[in-house]
């Protein structure tokens, strides 16, 4: 299986149904609402200083990923009829561009390549 091509759903103990997949370019929107819906103590955790909002240049590297040296997968929820992310991971392999860049989802200390092989 591709990795760009991974997908897997899990029963929560609610029994709602999470699937948990590869994140995709026109995820670009609901990324975003995620980061907005996230608390400023979760953000600063994340990045290390208040951010709310992030440059076309850092959502552009969070979400077009080559699946190759950057890997992201993304839990994804229905709420009320709507498709919505609620969690994420990554992680980036001699990445050239930034790669200290921060993930909008996990600290790279709980981002570990093990936990998608």
């Amino acid at each position: 299986m591709q990795a760009r091509a991974y997908s897997a759903i899990e029963i929560l103990r609610d029994r709602r149904r999470v699937e948990i997949r590869a994140l995709r370019p026109e995820d670009r929107a609901d990324m975003l609402a995620t980061v907005g819906r996230t608390s400023d103590r979760s953000l600063y955790r994340r990045f290390f200083a208040f951010k709310r909002s992030f440059t076309d240049q850092e959502v552009d590297f969070y979400v077009n990923v080559d699946f190759v040296s950057h890997v992201a997968l993304v839990a994804v929820l229905k709420e009320d009829g709507h498709t919505v992310i609620v969690g994420g991971a990554r992680y980036m392999w001699g990445c050239p561009i930034r790669p200290r860049l921060p993930s909008p989802w996990t600290t790279p200390t709980r981002v570990r390549a093990s936990a998608l092989r």
